[in-house]
Order: C-alpha cells, then sequence, then structure tokens
C-alpha cells in the first residue's frame, strides 16, 4: 500500500494537464455567445458587411469593445467556476472509521469517525489506510450576487477619424467622428446554465504515528448552456447604420445565439501532508498542507488552471463524548 501510495504522489506531481471529453473548449463556447457572423469577429456585422459601400464601413465597429469585453467574461466565468473546483474540500483525512484484521475479520479501531469534511488534527497511526469516494454535485445561479440568467452588456461603438470617417460624411471628421454613428449601442442579454459533479477519490496513508501523506484524484464532468439576445439601439438618423442583417431600409437590429457544450476529465489532483505536532489524552494540534497541480482543464472549466497550497492548524479537544475541532487557515496561494 506504502508503495502505491507513492506511485500516486508521484503521479500526480508529474502529470501534466489531461485533454477533456467533449465537442471542444467551454471557454470557447462563451465566446461563440458573442458571434452572430460565422468565421467573424465578436459582434461583427454581417448584415451591415454585405451591404452597400457606404454602411460597410460599419461592420467591425463593435469588435474592439466586443474583444475586450468578452475577454473579460470569459475570464471571470472560467475564474469563479474553476476556483469552486480547486476549492472543493476533500473528505477528513480522520473522518472515518479505521479497522484492523484479527484472524480474517476486521475489527474497528476508530473511537470517533469524526465530520465528513472538517478536518480533525489526530492523525491514522504508522501502517493504517484510509480510502473513500466522495461525489458533490453543483449548479450555479449567481456570480458575486448577479443572477446567470440576466446578464446585461452594452458595447459602444469605437471612434473612428480620418480618411475612412471623412468618405462617410464627405467632409473632414472631428475628432470625435460622427456621433450620429457612433453614438449607436448594441444591448447584449446573456444566460448561462452551469452544472457540475465532481468524483473524488482518495486514499491517505499512515506514514508514521504522526504523519500522514495523501492524495485525491477527481473526476470533474461539466456542462453549460447558454444563450444571448442582442438589440442594436439607434441614436438617429433616417436609416440605420448598424444592423445584423436585411438592409439600410429594412434593417434587422436583434438576433440571439444558443450554444451547449459538455467536458469530463480528470481535474486537480490534490496532495496533503498532515503532522501532528503535540497529542495529549484531551487535545490534540496538527498542520496541514495541501497542494493542488493544475491537471484539470482550464479551457474546459474542469480544473484552476495553476498550482494551489494551502496551510491549516488544526486543534481538537474532547470533552466527555463532545470533541469539537477548531482550524485556522494561516496560508493560502
Amino acid at each position: 500500500m506504502r508503495h502505491t501510495l507513492w506511485a500516486l504522489v508521484s503521479l500526480a506531481l508529474a502529470v501534466t494537464p489531461l485533454p477533456a471529453q467533449g465537442s471542444g473548449g467551454l471557454r470557447d463556447k462563451i465566446s461563440q455567445l458573442f458571434i452572430f457572423t460565422e468565421g467573424k469577429d465578436p459582434l461583427f456585422l454581417g448584415g451591415t458587411a454585405g451591404s452597400d459601400s457606404a454602411t460597410a464601413l460599419h461592420a467591425d465597429h463593435f469588435v474592439p469593445a466586443a474583444n475586450a469585453d468578452n475577454g473579460s467574461l470569459i475570464a471571470f466565468i472560467s475564474s469563479a467556476v474553476s476556483q469552486n473546483v480547486g476549492n472543493l474540500p476533500v473528505s477528513a483525512t480522520s473522518g472515518g472509521s479505521t479497522f484492523r484484521f484479527e484472524a480474517g475479520v476486521p475489527v474497528p479501531t476508530s473511537g470517533s469517525p469524526g465530520a465528513v469534511f472538517g478536518e480533525r488534527a489526530p492523525t491514522l497511526g504508522r501502517g493504517r489506510v484510509f480510502v473513500g469516494v466522495n461525489v458533490n454535485r453543483l449548479h450555479f445561479e449567481t456570480l458575486r450576487g448577479v443572477s446567470l440568467n440576466d446578464i446585461e452588456m452594452t458595447f459602444t461603438h469605437e471612434n473612428v477619424t480620418g480618411p475612412a470617417c471623412d468618405s462617410i460624411v464627405g467632409t473632414s471628421c472631428t475628432p470625435y467622428g460622427v456621433p450620429t454613428h457612433e453614438n449607436d449601442v448594441i444591448d447584449l442579454r446573456l444566460a448561462f446554465d452551469i452544472d457540475m459533479t465532481v468524483t473524488s477519490f482518495f486514499v491517505t496513508f499512515g506514514l508514521l504515528d504522526r504523519v500522514d501523506i495523501g492524495v485525491s484524484l477527481p473526476i470533474v464532468s461539466t456542462s453549460l448552456l447558454g444563450t444571448s439576445n442582442a438589440q442594436i439601439v439607434p441614436f438617429g438618423g433616417t436609416t440605420a447604420q448598424h444592423f445584423f442583417g436585411g438592409t439600410a431600409a429594412n434593417p434587422e437590429l436583434s438576433t440571439s445565439r444558443f450554444v451547449e457544450g459538455s467536458a469530463t476529465g480528470v481535474g486537480d489532483i490534490a496532495t496533503r501532508l498532515k503532522v501532528n505536532l503535540t497529542r495529549s489524552d484531551r487535545t490534540n494540534f496538527s498542520v496541514l498542507a495541501d497542494v493542488r497541480f493544475p491537471t484539470g482543464s482550464a479551457d474546459d472549466l474542469l480544473g484552476a488552471g495553476h498550482v494551489a497550497a494551502r496551510g491549516l492548524g488544526i486543534l481538537s479537544a474532547r470533552f466527555g463524548a463532545f470533541s469539537p475541532p477548531a482550524a485556522r487557515k494561516p496560508a493560502r496561494c
């Protein structure tokens, strides 16, 4: 068992990010909600691009703003989801029953199984093994208080000056371009349905009487449904300068997009070390180090994409049948 555990720890240290099963990165799926003309940049106006030369110049005027906000939104959602994956608790190393075998019969040796996730200071003891599996199901509803079913964004027109602008109005443009054109905006409303299931397999081994080492292997499954509804809000003028389809005389000022995707794969593998520093009949104090490696694909929302480490100081006390643990997080990176 000791050799097996060391092999798992070595695997966690050496493994590279693993590709997930699925139809492409889920981050790309989010990006597609901003694309209404296939093969083009976010918020490229395909209808405008295909019309007469007077309005064709306006096809990509919202692209810079879309690229910036699109990148920010993807980074924010990806970070929020992946951080939840990275922060999922591993079952407590002393949170289950242990046994010894006498004449081939398992005899329980743990006096108190303890909490499922809350760590306790006692260690397993030399040669003892704790194995198990837990399943966590997550459904994301809000991001920092904003409902995922109602994310609103507004994209502004880039400032256009110079020869291209001059050709639109027939005279030299001001430093502020053409307000009647550039004051058009695109309102975008997004809705997401994100679900995640994390199945964690873990094993902890009592290396010494006061030292436990362990490793956790999570299998993460993430699914994403997304819709976007875009609306061009014209500022003025007798004809539309920006539209998704149709013509300047009969423009299509609204459109929508739907995407879905899923990915399954190895998440961020965690290794753990717990050292019991002091113990008595009533109290125990230990420190625990937890390191999570970026083995999960960040592009598929299966992992954080970076190494994460934390340290815990754990104090346990016993008062008759009552044994509360207390933990402090002195460090995290």
